[in-house]
């Protein structure tokens, strides 16, 4: 495993980090899904459109739904956390590289808290 903290982030491999993670979250299996949601949380990811979408996500998994995007159409009560999401599943390929993108993901979620407490203490 890399270095947590001293990896640089780049804000546009950060973006494909996340989209794929919700790609594949929407378009995996249903063991990689369990796998992603157990290692992974709504604030590990950018925007707030991604944050949403993600927490819907994991209402269909938390209420033992199949994790799908008509299930997500279903439960989404924002238009555009339905859009997201279809673009997302459109985009899905593969889970082969998970464990890669759930590694950048919380690469960049801990470098990112480390830097708030910094300046927090400042």
């Amino acid at each position: 495993m890399t270095d947590l903290i001293s990896e640089p982030v780049d804000k546009q491999l950060q973006v494909e980090y996340e989209t794929n993670i919700l790609s594949m979250l929407l378009g995996g299996k249903a063991n990689k899904q369990e796998h992603i949601l157990k290692h992974t949380c709504a604030e590990m990811f950018t925007t707030f459109a991604y944050q949403e979408l993600y927490k819907t996500i994991e209402n269909l998994y938390k209420n033992k739904q199949p994790i799908n995007i008509g299930n997500l159409c279903e439960i989404a009560k924002k238009e555009h956390i339905k859009k997201l999401g279809i673009e997302l599943n459109r985009e899905f390929i593969t889970s082969a590289n998970c464990d890669y993108y759930l590694e950048k993901l919380l690469n960049h979620y801990l470098k990112k808290r480390s830097e708030e407490r910094r300046v927090g203490k400042e």
